[in-house]
């Protein structure tokens, strides 16, 4: 038998992915028939961006970024960080 010892930094990013992944089969599952927005945590959306969540939380302080809060998670459309992406590319 085989013993790890996991830095509790990762336990929390495992959470944290498994939860999206509870939240995609969710919305796959739902029988409503209408397509529903993608929401992206913090960490989700900084990757989703390209950039840290520093840089993220920076943004959002400015207005940047449109983010729902709800207790102490934060929430981002997909849609939303799309526009923001459509709204700043060059060569347009």
């Amino acid at each position: 038998m085989k013993i790890a010892v996991i830095p509790h930094e990762e336990i929390e990013e495992l959470k944290a992915e498994l939860s999206e992944v509870k939240e995609l089969l969710y919305n796959m599952c739902s029988g409503s028939g209408k397509k529903q927005d993608d929401w992206l945590n913090a960490k989700a959306a900084a990757k989703f961006l390209g950039v840290t969540t520093r840089t993220l939380q920076i943004w959002i302080n400015k207005g940047i970024v449109k983010v729902s809060k709800i207790g102490r998670k934060l929430r981002f459309k997909r849609s939303d960080l799309e526009a923001l992406l459509d709204r700043n590319t060059l060569n347009r």
